[in-house]
């Protein structure tokens, strides 16, 4: 009888244990109707539990009223009380000291009021914390006993609010949130390694500094790994809400407890709810526990519920499960294994879960760069290869899925045949799609017709990813394999030499000019030969060779008419296609100074593709091109207003998870240009940081893109104005040595980065240097009429210092 009135007390507890508040009155009554030894039974467990919540400690009736706060303890004075912890009261107090003042979390209990086990708990948090030396956990200053008896120890104050609330009053977004979890688990496998189990890990035992630093407090219910106190069931409290399985078992905790708590800890931090719980006893996948209706406004949520479930799905989703299994050993090893993995799922890389799946790495490698891969998204880049695919699937639209399918799975054998999990983990996607490029072109054993297609899906992928070598290698041997697969006057090769000249401008800059131009003629004379010159489409795809060109040389007029004319010609062509030449004017007047025709062009741009969109959703992968190459413009011509536009667009890929993206890094790039132009310097160095480290996540640090040379020279205008004109000129001449290497020299953007150096080397009074940078004969007519004006007042000033030769 005895046993079976115990087992019906442990149900009914551990029933309370998981009660919502709302539901505790309905708990008590029933209570009241069971026999009066379970009723008993169950008040006896739960005042062995009182100590490790304020809400359970409210339930017992018979609780002792606290004992009065004293006033001094050894060199501390008490202040005002803060609440209690896991045993005792906590006080803020002060040290006054003729050298400093010094204020600290005091906890402390009087002795009379512990039993032998109590008092050996009290005892042995303070010998943990005498133990743990960390950033993230609140450090031991002092203890003793005071001679009336009073047992205290004085440790860290951490002034902050406990983790979810600061999470929701700060509208933390996922991947800052993420960021603390880290900091927690660093905080937790510190302890661990000093064989400590906290077990009582909850949001209120968890704060944030205001300076967002985490401190894991209040280890008045730890247990040492090789510490057996005799705790039961009865005497081993903890908080019901965050308590492990084995737990409320009242079975032996672990270090797989702390790490349930943390999952616990997470899943609501994540989701705003706690883990729900199958009939078996295992977690819900946090992403299914989501009410898609619910937004993120009140900071709950990091995300909207529709984009946060998303951002869970998979990665996240099976690293809570891991962390929330049932049983201790099916959980993470430690608590650095569950660090190692959020944090690689901040870096963007594999998670060490997962690599034992077979396609995993490849989908997590499209899951990271998803804003790289999409054939639609490529199409709008404005690169050859872009054209040419859009090319491809109007031709062969009946083959497409076969295609993409057939090519997909290639790939994925090359590489889950090739490369063990390790690797292919810690590859750039650049590398990826190089190493893919060179397995091509390296088996001999696939149809050229496959290989043909199969490098012609990659080459656009490699461009993107700045592979330019790789890309180069695979438009030449499309070259070759052209011919075999459809004759050397076929459509293969006229396209294979479009793709090469598409790629030299990137690979070999202006010096390759020559050769681009055989391409170019080479592919227009198959196009005449086939009879498709006046052919929309494939005239289409030809012009955006001829556009890269006119764009390469420097030739705005050109650009201009050449992107109208492909407007005119492509009337007819499918929506997708016709938007795809409108950027090239954008672009063409922006390389002309005519920034209010391209804010205006751009803006009419991104309204129509928003309204195509709607009903052709494949076009919703370039709207954020577009709208990033509106915010470039409109940076130029409407500065104030384009704060508020890129500021937008930034906000909301960040939020989308869609940061590390050329999208955001010229949102972030225009926003520096905008601030710049309204005055605000400083602003606008601060935004070229941010662009820079995000550059250096895209390109990599050893790059110098073009458009990293350009975004050195906004960082010296900015300098020069604020005072630094020696940084500011060093600046300007290293870009300028840079970009024309990617640049000829009549090239505007070259010519415009000239005259600044010139004219901020004579601000400095650089007079010998300023001659050294001037080239009289340069070809200006590509120059807008005030860049002109501006050479030609450099020429006059610097023709009078020029020594006579006669002299």
């Amino acid at each position: 009888m005895q046993i079976e009135t115990e087992r019906h007390a442990l149900r009914l507890f551990r029933q309370l244990l998981d009660l919502d508040h709302e539901a505790e009155p309905a708990f008590w009554a029933e209570l009241e109707r069971q026999p009066s030894a379970v009723a008993a039974r169950v008040r006896s467990l739960l005042r062995g539990h009182a100590n490790a919540t304020d809400r359970l400690g409210r339930m017992v009736t018979d609780d002792v009223e606290s004992a009065p706060r004293p006033a001094q303890l050894g060199r501390f004075r008490l202040l005002r009380d803060l609440g209690r912890g896991g045993m005792g009261q906590v006080a803020e107090a002060e040290c006054d000291h003729q050298d400093f003042q010094q204020r600290v979390a005091l906890k402390w209990v009087r002795e009379a009021q512990l039993d032998a086990a109590a008092r050996e708990r009290f005892q042995f948090e303070r010998h943990v914390l005498a133990q743990l030396s960390h950033p993230h956990i609140a450090q031991l200053i002092d203890g003793g006993r005071s001679a009336d008896g009073v047992l205290w120890y004085a440790m860290e104050l951490v002034q902050g609010q406990d983790l979810l609330s600061h999470c929701q009053s700060a509208a933390l977004d996922l991947r800052h949130r993420v960021k603390l979890l880290v900091e927690l688990c660093e905080a937790v496998a510190h302890a661990h390694r000093h064989s400590i189990l906290h077990r009582d890990i909850k949001p209120g035992n968890v704060l944030v500094t205001a300076e967002g630093k985490l401190k894991l407090i209040d280890f008045g219910i730890a247990k040492a790994l090789d510490f057996d106190s005799g705790l039961t069931v009865d005497s081993a409290p903890m908080t019901p809400r965050y308590a492990a399985p084995e737990q409320r078992a009242g079975e032996r905790p672990t270090t797989g407890t702390d790490l349930w708590q943390i999952g616990a800890l997470a899943h609501e931090l994540l989701t705003g709810r706690p883990p729900q719980v199958h009939d078996d006893g295992e977690a819900q996948r946090a992403s299914d526990t989501l009410d898609p209706s619910e937004s993120a406004d009140d900071g709950r949520l990091p995300l909207p519920a529709k984009a946060l479930r998303r951002a869970l799905q998979g990665d996240l989703d099976a690293i809570l499960r891991r962390a929330l299994r049932r049983q201790p050993d099916d959980r993470y090893a430690s608590a650095d294994a569950l660090r190692a993995d959020l944090a690689d799922w901040l870096a963007g890389r594999a998670i060490a879960l997962r690599r034992h799946e077979r396609w995993y790495l490849l989908r997590r490698f499209a899951r990271r760069h998803h804003w790289a891969l999409g054939f639609a998204a490529l199409a709008i880049l404005g690169l050859v290869g872009g054209g040419t695919l859009a090319l491809l699937f109007a031709q062969r639209a009946s083959q497409q899925a076969e295609i993409a399918e057939r090519s997909s799975a290639l790939l994925s054998e090359m590489f889950v045949g090739n490369y063990n999990a390790p690797n292919l983990a810690s590859m750039t996607l650049g590398e990826f799609f190089s190493h893919a490029i060179d397995t091509a072109i390296a088996d001999q054993q696939l149809p050229a017709e496959h290989r043909y297609e199969l490098l012609y899906d990659l080459y656009p992928r490699a461009l993107e990813m700045r592979a330019f070598a790789a890309a180069e290698r695979a438009a030449r041997e499309l070259l070759v394999l052209g011919p075999q697969a459809g004759g050397a006057l076929s459509l293969h090769s006229a396209i294979a030499h479009d793709m090469v000249a598409g790629v030299l401008p990137f690979s070999r800059g202006y010096a390759a000019i020559a050769e681009i131009e055989q391409h170019v003629d080479a592919a227009e004379r198959i196009y005449q030969q086939l009879g498709l010159t006046d052919n929309p489409e494939y005239g289409t795809t030809h012009l955006r060779v001829r556009l890269r060109l006119a764009e390469l040389r420097g030739d705005a007029p050109q650009l201009i008419a050449l992107a109208r004319q492909g407007q005119n010609d492509g009337r007819h062509l499918r929506i997708g296609l016709r938007l795809n030449m409108r950027p090239w004017l954008v672009r063409g007047l922006l390389l002309d100074g005519q920034y209010a025709a391209a804010a205006a062009a751009a803006k009419q741009l991104l309204a129509d593709a928003e309204a195509a969109a709607i009903d052709t959703p494949s076009l919703n992968n370039m709207l954020d091109w577009l709208r990033s190459l509106h915010c470039e413009a409109q940076a130029q011509a409407a500065p104030a207003a384009a704060l508020g536009t890129c500021q937008a667009l930034l906000d909301r890929l960040q939020a989308e998870g869609r940061w590390q993206t050329r999208n955001a890094l010229d949102a972030l790039t225009a926003i520096a240009s905008a601030e710049a132009a309204l005055g605000r310097h400083q602003l606008a160095l601060a935004n070229l940081d941010r662009a820079d480290a995000l550059r250096n996540v895209i390109e990599g640090t050893a790059s110098t893109s073009r458009e990293r040379q350009l975004a050195k020279a906004a960082r010296a205008r900015s300098l020069l104005v604020v005072g630094e004109a020696s940084a500011a000129t060093a600046l300007f001449e290293d870009a300028l040595q840079q970009l024309l290497l990617h640049l000829p020299e009549h090239h505007p953007q070259a010519l415009r980065l000239r005259i600044e150096l010139i004219e901020a080397l004579l601000q400095s009074a650089d007079h010998n240097k300023a001659l050294l940078w001037m080239h009289e004969r340069l070809e200006t007519e590509h120059l807008a009429p005030d860049w002109r004006r501006r050479w030609q007042r450099i020429v006059k000033q610097l023709a009078a210092r020029r020594p006579r030769p006669d002299a």
